[in-house]
């Protein structure tokens, strides 16, 4: 297809009597708008039932926080300001990607 990507992950699934390799990877290309967001693929029935495992083992929601202390002993927050907690205080932060690290999630 030409298209230059990024590997992120290799992960190896057994799915029914084969194994299968699938390589999970970022595309260097710009986000069509019409293209469906994977949380929905699980749901879709005309998505091939492996690659809506791929999509659902990929799916945990990991976030990472840090906490940063300053020279008053005073620690860094921040005003939450969209999903459930709205308008809550937390510590920096943000979630991981799957086969990110949490430096990289925190950051």
């Amino acid at each position: 297809m030409g298209i230059q990507w990024t590997e992120r992950r290799t992960n190896r699934i057994q799915f029914g009597n084969e194994t299968h390799e699938v390589i999970y990877a970022l595309p260097e290309i710009e986000w069509p708008e019409k293209w469906s967001w994977k949380d929905k693929l699980i749901s879709d029935g005309c998505v091939h039932p492996l690659a809506r495992e791929c999509v659902y083992r990929s799916m945990h929601r990991v976030v990472a926080k840090v906490i940063l202390v300053n020279s008053n002993h005073e620690i860094a927050m921040a005003k939450v300001k969209r999903g459930f907690f709205t308008g809550h205080w937390t510590l920096p932060g943000g979630f991981v990607d799957y086969a990110e690290h949490p430096v990289e999630g925190a950051s």
